[in-house]
């Protein structure tokens, strides 16, 4: 039977002020030397500086844990802030520990993690905060965990310091207002890696998609496209839908000044999550045939229909678990730049949302 190797908790220590925190940071990497043994040596492989953001206690709970169970195939320093602009006093405060899990071999690897408390005026300036955190010559990526302020997040000073950005645009009250705000910032800095888990949910529905139209008859009717009909979960269109819309209409209408005939609508499912994508529904009519391909989940299925009528109908059922939030996270991870075909949904599907 394979043996399940737990992290192991070296050393847990709390610090008031930057100053007072980068000391412990330096007491963390003796205590990691002291700890080793003759025939396990404690090892620091951080590959990149992970600094989550986050508005509250249960969000930076939830990212704590989604990085430890990143730490070993993405060894980093993790930064897990709390910032309150309105909460006072004035002040930083830091909680840091020390947790070494295997490796194989004779190695372990050793992972630091600081959730820093940061009140008040500091909150306002988080890149001061955390820049003399941050590890020399490896890149840092900054995760918006949950909602903050992407005003700040998509400031010049920030994008300065961050290699990759990654967010859920689905997680703020208003998606298309935060899908604008990325649009908008994309448009005025020219480089805005993005990593949105909200497109990174989208790669099975883009693949069924896709495949739905691929070889034979169907491939005629992708230049026929008259109707599209797109459907999300709750009381308002998730960024999904029109992420998919706007993926849609890039790849069948590169011709921006053409209306493409998308309809984004929602309705309640109780098996779905708010925001989720329900159904995407394609209506096509080419030389005197018409075809119509339908893309529906609920319950954790996913149902593709293709039907024409010319006789071919297919249908195929496969199940679709929501991923897993730190798989989301350790996939956008291993992304790095710009994603051309998420900013081309992104922008056009924000104009399909003005119109």
């Amino acid at each position: 039977m394979a043996t399940t190797h737990q992290p192991t908790l070296l050393r847990s220590e709390h610090a008031s002020g930057l100053h007072a925190l980068n000391n412990e940071l330096s007491a963390l990497h003796m205590q990691m030397l002291r700890t080793g043994h003759d025939e396990v040596r404690p090892v620091r492989t951080a590959v990149l500086t992970l600094v989550c953001v986050c508005t509250g206690d249960a969000e930076a709970d939830r990212a704590a844990e989604v990085v430890r169970r990143l730490a070993s195939n993405h060894p980093s320093r993790a930064l897990v802030v709390v910032a309150d602009r309105t909460a006072g006093p004035d002040g930083v405060d830091a909680d840091l520990s020390l947790e070494c899990s295997a490796a194989g071999g004779s190695d372990q690897i050793c992972a630091e993690s600081v959730r820093l408390t940061v009140r008040g005026a500091p909150a306002l300036h988080l890149v001061s905060v955390v820049t003399p955190l941050l590890l020399p010559d490896v890149p840092v990526v900054l995760w918006l965990a949950g909602a903050p302020p992407l005003d700040q997040a998509l400031h010049a000073e920030v994008l300065q310091v961050c290699e990759r950005i990654v967010l859920d645009s689905d997680a703020y009250p208003d998606p298309l207002a935060a899908l604008h705000g990325l649009d908008v910032a994309h448009r005025q800095h020219g480089h805005l890696p993005i990593g949105d888990l909200a497109w990174a949910r989208l790669f099975p529905w883009r693949e069924v998609l896709a495949q739905s139209f691929d070889g034979g008859e169907m491939t005629s009717f992708l230049r026929g496209v008259q109707h599209i009909a797109i459907e999300s979960c709750g009381t308002h269109p998730s960024s999904e839908a029109w992420l998919v819309a706007g993926w849609l209409a890039s790849r069948l209408w590169p011709d921006s000044s053409v209306l493409p005939p998308i309809e984004v609508s929602t309705r309640h499912d109780a098996t779905m999550d708010e925001g989720g994508l329900l159904a995407v529904r394609v209506h096509c009519e080419r030389d005197g045939h018409s075809a119509d391909v339908t893309v529906e989940c609920t319950g954790g299925m996913t149902v593709t229909t293709i039907a024409t009528d010319g006789g071919l109908r297919a249908s195929r059922t496969m199940a679709t678990p929501p991923p897993d939030l730190h798989a989301l996270v350790g996939r956008e991870l291993q992304e790095s730049g710009v994603d051309p075909i998420y900013t081309e949904a992104l922008r056009r599907g924000t104009e399909l949302a003005g119109r």
